[in-house]
């Protein structure tokens, strides 16, 4: 997902991949190597969430992940990232949890939940962590949100694929 501010700086979402012997995951410019990787390393592995601010200069100015898994939690399934509105001061990303950290805040489910969607908020100028909204489905089925929109008023709008039953 793609989303630009009104000053042209650019934050886009997914999902990237970090195996457990990774230190550094890199944003670089292959065409211009005389701009400096960004250099990050997320504290869980595997599929995450992902969301990066890259200002209109270029520059990558911060990278938010997923913090950590509960200590609990097996070994994740893929979790992603779809789905980016600014409005404001904040930026929400789209996305999943069942057994996670975003920073300090914990999503945490019986074990062997799926994934719940999640709207992650965080500031647009410092990337920390603003809230997290859980929206609760069934726990025998993978939820997650494709799109995120702001109305008029600032209010979220979601839309994604529920499996089973929603709340």
């Amino acid at each position: 997902s793609l989303a630009m501010d009104s000053n042209s700086d650019i934050y886009v979402g997914g999902s990237i991949y970090r195996s457990p012997n990774e230190q550094n995951l890199k944003f670089y410019d292959p065409t211009d190597s005389s701009v400096t990787p960004y250099l990050f390393t997320p504290g869980a592995t595997w599929t995450l969430p992902m969301i990066a601010k890259i200002s209109s200069t270029g520059q990558v100015q911060w990278v938010k992940t997923t913090t950590a898994y509960n200590a609990n939690a097996l070994t994740p399934g893929p979790r992603y990232g779809e789905g980016i509105s600014v409005t404001g001061s904040e930026v929400v990303l789209g996305t999943q949890g069942a057994n996670e950290y975003w920073d300090n805040f914990q999503i945490q489910r019986p074990v062997s939940h799926q994934p719940d969607p999640l709207l992650v908020r965080f500031n647009k100028q410092t990337g920390n962590l603003i809230g997290v909204q859980e929206i609760n489905g069934s726990a025998t089925e993978n939820q997650k949100l494709t799109v995120v929109a702001v109305d008029n008023d600032g209010n979220y709008i979601a839309g994604g694929i529920y499996k089973g039953s929603l709340f």
